[in-house]
């Protein structure tokens, strides 16, 4: 993480917090030494484990985020070098929000590839009777 000056910005660590649209907060922090590998984990275990959504994973917990080596066109994962932020909780309850330090937040260069939907549910009420 190097800013627009080639100053280092890790000198100091730097502690992100993630806020979900529920109110649940978590935080983790990016140390110098740290590698991309090692800040993917932390932001996936925030979000697991710090924000409660390991519990809705039904195989693992450890694809609420990914680093893309390799872009897959037509995809969430077309452009190398980012990093693909996931919620499974629906709605605006699952909405994440990033706040720290602004320098560190602007190097994520974080866009919303997909908005939040609302979960919808549609049922149908007959009369066992009368249909």
């Amino acid at each position: 993480f190097w800013d627009a000056n080639g100053k280092f910005m890790l000198d100091d660590p730097k502690t992100i917090q993630i806020v979900q649209g529920d109110g649940k907060k978590a935080s983790l922090t990016i140390y110098s030494t740290d590698t991309l590998n090692d800040v993917k984990k932390k932001l996936n275990d925030t979000i697991a484990y710090g924000l409660g959504q390991a519990q809705y994973a039904s195989k693992d917990a450890n694809n609420f985020v990914s680093f893309v080596e390799e872009a897959i066109p037509n995809s969430p994962e077309s452009v190398e070098g980012t990093f693909i932020i996931r919620s499974l909780v629906p709605g605006s309850d699952g909405e994440l929000s990033f706040s720290g330090d602004e320098e560190i937040i602007r190097a994520f260069s974080l866009n919303t590839v997909k908005e939040s939907k609302e979960s919808e549910f549609r049922i149908a009420v007959y009369d066992a009777h009368t249909n």
